[in-house]
C-alpha cells in the first residue's frame, strides 16, 4: 500500500510539475510575457551597471513618491544578463528558474515535515494559480519577495525546531530582502511578524539573550546596506520624506475607516480567489470549507512544533490585515506581494490536520486528493482551450515584431527611429534596439532623419481627450512639416510603424 501511495504521489506530482513548467515557459517561448516601461527601464539600468560599471545603491521607484525599492534587484538581474548575453527573454527565464526552484524545494519541505497530501495541494495550487503563473514570468522587483517569503517561512520552522540563532539570523535576512524587493510588503510584514511573536507569547523563545536580538538585527540590516549608503551619499532624501510624512501626513486618496476595511477585505479576497483556475467561486468555497474543517478538527492533533509554527503564521497573517487598516491612502495589490502563500499554507495545515485526526469517513479522507484532481483537470481543460486559439501579438512580442520589421526594412543601412509610447519614454524599444545592435550586428538607430527618411513607431494611446492631445502634440514636435507619410504598417491592434520622408530642399 505504501508503494502504491508513493507511486501515486510521484505520478500526480510529475503531472503538476509539467503543468507548472508549460504554463510559464509557453509565454516565454512565444514572447508574450509582459514588457512595459518598468521592464525596459530596469533592463537599461542593468546594462548600465554591467557595461559601464555604474554602481548604484538604490533600486526602482515605488508607488510612494520619493521612496524606492532596493538596488539588489538590479544586481540579481546581472546574472541572466551575463548568462543570456543581454537577451531580454533571459530575464524572464531567470525568474522562471527561481520560481521552479522554490516550487520544488518547498514542496519537498512540506512532504518531509508534513505529508504527501499537504505537499501536493501546495504544489497544485502554486502550479496552476493565475497569480503564481504571472509572478513566475513577470520581470519586476516585487516578484523577488516570493522566494524570500518562503525562505523566511522555512527558516522560521527551522528555528522553532532547534532554536539555533543562525536560523533567526536567516529569518531576518530573508525579511530584509523582502523589504528591499518590495518596500511596502517589508514595511508591513516585519512588524506583523514581530507583533505575532509577542501575541502568541513566543518573544522569550525568540530572544532569550541579547545575542539573539543582535543576530536578528544583523540579518535585517545587511540587505539595507546599499540603501543606507544611498541615503548618506544624498543627504538622507528618503529619511526626510518619511519624517515629513509623519509630521505632516499627505494622502492622495484618503478614505474613512469603514471604506478602508471593506477595501482590505476585497484585497484579501482577491488574493484568495486568484489561486483558482478561472477564479472559480465554487472551488474557492469548497477549499475554504476544507481549510476551516481541517483546522478545527485537526489542530488538536498537531505536534507542538506544528502548533507553534501555525500560530505564528496565522498571527502574522492577521496582523498584516490589521496593520493595512492604518494606511489611509491607496493600497495597491503589489503592496502584499506573496500573501497568497499564506492561504496555500493554511490549506496544507488543514490537510495535515485531517490526516492526523484519522477521520473515519472515507469521503472526507479523499477530499484533499479530490481537490488536487479537480484543479489539475480544470487547468488541463483551460490549456486545451488555449492551444486551440490563434497566437496573439501581445506582450514583448509586440515590440520585438516592431524592431524586427524595421531592421528588415532598413537592412544594414543607417536608420532613424522615433518612438511614441503612452509613457512617452521609450525604454522598451531602447533596450531592444541596443540588444539587436550589440548581439546581431544591426545598426543602432538615430533620432535624426537619415537620407530624408525616418521610421515612426506609434503605440495606441489610452482613451480620453488629454491622451489624444498628447499624441497630437508629440506628432507636431517630431514630424517635420515638410515631410510626407510614404508607408504605414500595422504590426498589431495597438502599434503601427510609419515611414515619413522629408521633401528635399532645392538649391
Amino acid at each position: 500500500m505504501d508503494t502504491f501511495k508513493k507511486k501515486l504521489f510521484l505520478g500526480i506530482f510529475f503531472i503538476v510539475t509539467i503543468l507548472f513548467c508549460y504554463l510559464r515557459l509557453n509565454p516565454i517561448i512565444n514572447q508574450t510575457i509582459p514588457y512595459t516601461f518598468d521592464q525596459g527601464r530596469d533592463f537599461l539600468k542593468v546594462e548600465e551597471v554591467v557595461k559601464y560599471r555604474n554602481i548604484t545603491f538604490i533600486g526602482p521607484t515605488t508607488g510612494i513618491q520619493g521612496l524606492f525599492h532596493g538596488a539588489w534587484w538590479y544586481y540579481f538581474l546581472t546574472i541572466p544578463y551575463f548568462i543570456s548575453q543581454a537577451n531580454p527573454l533571459g530575464f524572464a527565464t531567470f525568474i522562471f528558474i527561481i520560481s521552479l526552484l522554490q516550487f520544488l524545494l518547498f514542496t519537498w519541505f512540506l512532504k518531509k515535515k508534513f505529508d504527501n497530501e499537504s505537499a501536493l495541494v501546495f504544489a497544485t495550487l502554486v502550479a496552476t494559480s493565475s497569480y503564481f503563473v504571472s509572478t513566475s514570468i513577470f520581470v519586476i522587483s516585487s516578484v523577488m519577495t516570493l522566494p524570500f517569503i518562503l525562505l523566511f517561512i522555512y527558516f522560521l520552522y527551522r528555528f522553532l525546531e532547534n532554536k539555533s540563532p543562525k536560523y533567526l539570523f536567516l529569518q531576518f535576512l530573508s525579511l530584509g530582502f523582502v523589504l528591499e524587493s518590495e518596500l511596502p510588503t517589508g514595511l508591513f510584514l516585519i512588524p506583523a511578524f514581530l507583533l505575532s511573536v509577542v501575541a502568541v507569547r513566543e518573544f522569550r523563545q525568540f530572544f532569550p539573550k541579547i545575542k539573539y536580538g543582535l543576530f536578528a538585527l544583523a540579518g535585517l540590516l545587511i540587505p539595507v546596506i546599499p540603501r543606507v549608503l544611498f541615503e548618506v551619499k544624498n543627504n538622507f532624501p528618503e529619511v526626510k520624506i518619511v519624517l515629513g510624512f509623519i509630521q505632516h501626513p499627505k494622502y492622495f486618496n484618503p478614505s474613512p475607516f469603514q471604506a478602508r476595511f471593506l477595501e482590505r477585505v476585497t484585497l484579501f479576497y482577491d488574493y484568495y480567489i486568484n489561486l483558482f483556475p478561472d477564479k472559480n467561486i465554487v472551488l474557492a468555497i469548497f477549499t475554504g470549507i476544507l481549510v476551516v474543517y481541517g483546522l478545527v478538527v485537526g489542530y488538536g492533533h498537531f505536534t507542538k512544533l506544528i502548533k507553534r509554527f501555525f500560530r505564528l503564521l496565522l498571527g502574522t497573517f492577521v496582523f498584516l490585515f490589521v496593520l493595512s487598516l492604518f494606511y489611509k491612502d491607496n493600497f495597491w495589490f503589489n503592496y502584499y506581494e506573496g500573501l497568497s502563500y499564506y492561504y496555500v499554507l493554511f490549506l496544507a495545515f488543514a490537510v495535515y490536520g485531517l490526516k492526523k485526526a484519522k477521520i473515519k469517513y472515507s469521503v472526507l479522507k479523499i477530499m484533499p486528493i479530490a481537490l488536487v484532481v479537480i484543479i489539475v483537470l480544470m487547468a488541463l481543460l483551460n490549456l486545451l482551450r488555449n492551444l486551440q486559439q490563434e497566437p496573439e501579438i501581445i506582450g514583448m512580442k509586440t515590440q520585438v515584431s516592431v524592431v524586427e520589421h524595421i531592421y528588415k526594412e532598413a537592412g544594414v543601412n543607417d536608420l532613424c527611429v522615433r518612438v511614441y509610447t503612452p509613457p512617452v519614454i521609450p525604454h522598451t524599444y531602447d533596450y531592444l534596439f541596443s540588444y539587436y545592435s550589440q548581439s546581431k550586428g544591426f545598426r543602432s538607430p538615430s533620432h535624426d532623419f537619415i537620407k530624408n527618411k525616418c521610421y515612426f513607431v506609434m503605440e495606441k494611446e489610452q482613451e480620453g481627450i488629454n491622451f489624444k492631445l498628447r499624441v497630437v502634440k508629440w506628432r507636431e514636435e517630431n514630424i517635420p512639416l515638410n515631410s510626407t507619410l510614404i508607408k504605414k504598417t500595422q504590426i498589431s491592434d495597438n502599434v503601427s510603424v510609419e515611414v515619413w520622408q522629408e521633401k528635399r530642399v532645392q538649391d
